[in-house]
Order: structure tokens, then C-alpha cells, then sequence
């Protein structure tokens, strides 16, 4: 990314992070003058890096996430799994919106629309007054995990099968040569 900040994002999952924090979700916005919770819909992180990438397709983005395993993968990603795929991928170039899907909150986003037009940035895309979600091609989505973590064994096949497993094992002799180093030998 030559140092450009916005066009790599990294997160570390856990067991807590949901859809959501991932996608989209209702989320607690501050507090009425009557003293109830205000809640608003907001993107998710991935959501609004996927719509960054969007507005610009002649560059590539990165999104990193750290101990993909720790989470619940088939909740936090939910239906955007299939989005995933190469032959499921947005392609903004070409304006192919074939492969855009709904989300369990499309509905909710339509409907605010229709309310408030400047609502139309919750949507990835929107057409026909439909709100649709979607990975553009050029980000590239790297997922990294601890082999040694038992949760691997778990790890979700539908998600496993749409993934390059690339094994990375440490360079001992790096290793080897940083204990030399830190002996004084």
C-alpha cells in the first residue's frame, strides 16, 4: 500500500466480535433527552472498508484479520460468506451488480431511505430502492491463525473452502541468530 493508511484495514477477532461489529448492525448511539438509549443502524468495519474500495476500483485494498478462528465465523460474516468468493466478487469496473446480495438488514435500510434519503450511504449499493451489500474485486480479504489454537479444528468449512491455505512456519535461523544476539554470543 506504499504507506497509504486508508487502504489496508487489520482487526483482531474474538469471541465477542459479531455481525454486528463486522457488517452492519443496530448499535447504541448515545441517550435520548428523556434518558432511553438511542439506537441507530451503522455500518460494521468490513462494510465500510468494502465501500471504500468500492470508490475506488483501480486500486487494491487489504483487509487483515488476526486470529480469524477466535470468533464465531459463521456469525460474524453471516450471508456476506458468499461474497467471498472470487466468482461472487463486485466488479465496480464493469458495473456487473449481479453478484450483490441482500443482508439481514436491507429491509431496515430500505425503509430508512424512503424516510430520509440521506440514509443512502447504510447502503453498499443502492438501486431500484433496493439496498444490496457486496465485496468489490479489488479487496483482498487475508485471514491469519495460530495452528496450535484447538479452535482450528472448528474452524467452519463453508468459510475453510473459500480460502487459500497458506502454511507460515518461523525462520529458525532468525531465531537462532536473535538468541546469539541476546546471549552476547
Amino acid at each position: 500500500c506504499q504507506g497509504d493508511r486508508s487502504r489496508y484495514e487489520f482487526v483482531q477477532f474474538h469471541p465477542s466480535f459479531t455481525y454486528e461489529d463486522f457488517i452492519e448492525g443496530i448499535k447504541p448511539k448515545g441517550v435520548t433527552k428523556d434518558g432511553n438509549i438511542k439506537f441507530e443502524l451503522v455500518d460494521g468495519i468490513f462494510k465500510r472498508f468494502c465501500k471504500r474500495a468500492k470508490e475506488n476500483p483501480e486500486q487494491d485494498y487489504y483487509f487483515v484479520v488476526d486470529e480469524i478462528n477466535r470468533a464465531n465465523l459463521s456469525a460474524v460474516f453471516g450471508e456476506a460468506l458468499l461474497c467471498l468468493e472470487k466468482d461472487y466478487r463486485h466488479d465496480v469496473k464493469v458495473n456487473n451488480d449481479n453478484t450483490l446480495i441482500k443482508t439481514q438488514y436491507s429491509t431496515l435500510i430500505e425503509e430508512l431511505i424512503k424516510e430520509d434519503p440521506s440514509k443512502k450511504e447504510l447502503a453498499y449499493h443502492f438501486q431500484d430502492n433496493n439496498a444490496y451489500f457486496g465485496v468489490p474485486k479489488n479487496l483482498f480479504f487475508i485471514g491469519m491463525m495460530n495452528d496450535v489454537d484447538k479452535s482450528i479444528d472448528a474452524f467452519d468449512l463453508a468459510l475453510r473452502r473459500r480460502f487459500k491455505w497458506i502454511r507460515m512456519d518461523c525462520d529458525y535461523e532468525v531465531l537462532e541468530q536473535e538468541a546469539k544476539y541476546k546471549n552476547g554470543t
